[in-house]
C-alpha cells in the first residue's frame, strides 16, 4: 500500500514538472510569435514605404521623394560621382589634408535634399536601377540599425537620438555576381521617424 501511494506521488511530481515546463515552452513560444509578428510588421511598413519610394523614383515625381526624404542625405559616393566632382574634391582633398586624417569625407556627405536631387538624381536614379528597384529577386530589406550612428546629423533626425530610432536599408543589386566579377549593390538607408520611414542616405556595396 505504501508503495502503490510512493508510486502516486512520483506520478503526480512527474505530471507537474511536465505540465510547468510545457507551460514554460507555450510561453516562450509565445512571446517570440510576438516578436515575430511584430518584426514582420515593421517590414512590412517598410516595404510599403519603399513600393511608394521606388515608383516616385521610376515615374520621376520629384516632390513625393522630397517628401520621402529627409532634408539631407548622407552620401560619400556623390561627392566623387562624376569625373568633375571628383577632380574638384580631390584638389580640396589635397589642399586640406588635415580635414580628413580621421573622416574621408566629413561633413561633406551629408548632402541638403533639393542639392542631393539636383545633382545626384540622374547619376543614381538611372534607366538600369529604375528596372531593378520593384524586382524581388535584385532586392534585399535588411536592419541597418549598427550604422545608426552615421545618421545622427539633425538634418536626418532633427533633436532625436539616433540609437532610439529604427534604421533599415534597403539593397539593390546593380551588377549581378558572376564567376568573373563580385557584383555591386546600391544601398538605400532609411529611417523611420514619427512611425514613418524616410530616404536618408545612399551608398554602394562594395
Amino acid at each position: 500500500m505504501r508503495k502503490l501511494n510512493t508510486f502516486k506521488i512520483i506520478i503526480s511530481v512527474l505530471m507537474i514538472v511536465f505540465f510547468l515546463i510545457n507551460s514554460a515552452e507555450i510561453k516562450t513560444k509565445l512571446q517570440m510569435d510576438d516578436e515575430y509578428s511584430a518584426s514582420d510588421l515593421r517590414d512590412k511598413k517598410f516595404e510599403e514605404i519603399w513600393t511608394i519610394f521606388a515608383k516616385s523614383v521610376i515615374n520621376n515625381d520629384i516632390e513625393l521623394i522630397r517628401t520621402l526624404s529627409t532634408n539631407c542625405i548622407r552620401c560619400d559616393y556623390c561627392l566623387t560621382n562624376t569625373f568633375e566632382k571628383d577632380s574638384i574634391f580631390q584638389k580640396y582633398e589635397k589642399d586640406n589634408p588635415d580635414l580628413f586624417i580621421d573622416k574621408p569625407y566629413g561633413e561633406f556627405e551629408y548632402i541638403p535634399i533639393d542639392r542631393f536631387i539636383k545633382e545626384n538624381f540622374e547619376h543614381i536614379f538611372n534607366e538600369k536601377i529604375k528596372l531593378r528597384l520593384l524586382d524581388k529577386s535584385k532586392i534585399i530589406y535588411i536592419s541597418d540599425n549598427h550604422n545608426a550612428g552615421l545618421y545622427n546629423k539633425s538634418c536626418i533626425i532633427s533633436n532625436l537620438k539616433s540609437e532610439k530610432l529604427e534604421f533599415k536599408e534597403m539593397l539593390v543589386t546593380y551588377i549581378d555576381t558572376t564567376s568573373e566579377r563580385e557584383g555591386l549593390q546600391w544601398a538605400f538607408a532609411f529611417v523611420e521617424i514619427n512611425g514613418q520611414y524616410k530616404f536618408c542616405g545612399f551608398s554602394t556595396i562594395p
